[in-house]
């Protein structure tokens, strides 16, 4: 089992191409929008919220983020935020902290997650729940 589970890991292989080679691995769950890990993670600063991969949850509505005059002076690379964002059980986003951004783009970057709109989480046993996930938002 675990050298089905590294091939398709280190294969990049979507998931459903992973179980079509007979990567799937007993410890993941299907369920709508995504697979889930055995038991929830969670975040440190929102213990009651369980963490997922982005790959994990579904986008329905997604704004682009505005690049502030104060931003335009980065260079491209300078121009990424990671966003810890916060949706609760209709699939809108309640909070975004941004992390490893620059000041200038921080505001920005946490307005534009919270006008994302996600299908609404669900556990491994097809729960809606409320969710963790970290996005890269790029200017």
């Amino acid at each position: 089992m675990l050298g089905f589970a590294n091939k398709c890991f280190v294969q990049g292989w979507m998931p459903i191409f992973a179980v079509l080679a007979g990567c799937a691995t007993t410890s993941k769950a299907p369920v709508e929008g995504g697979v889930l890990a055995p038991g929830p993670a969670m975040d440190a600063a929102m213990p009651d919220v369980p963490v997922f991969h982005h790959s994990e949850i579904t986008v329905t509505e997604r704004v682009e983020p505005v690049l502030p005059d104060a931003g335009k002076r980065l260079k491209p690379e300078e121009r990424v935020c990671r966003v810890q964002t916060y949706i609760d059980r209709t699939g809108t986003p309640w909070e975004a902290k941004a992390k490893d951004c620059p000041s200038v783009l921080v505001e920005a970057a946490q307005a534009c997650m919270l006008k994302w709109r996600f299908e609404p989480p669900r556990n491994a046993e097809g729960e809606v729940v409320s969710a963790s996930v970290l996005y890269r938002v790029t200017f």
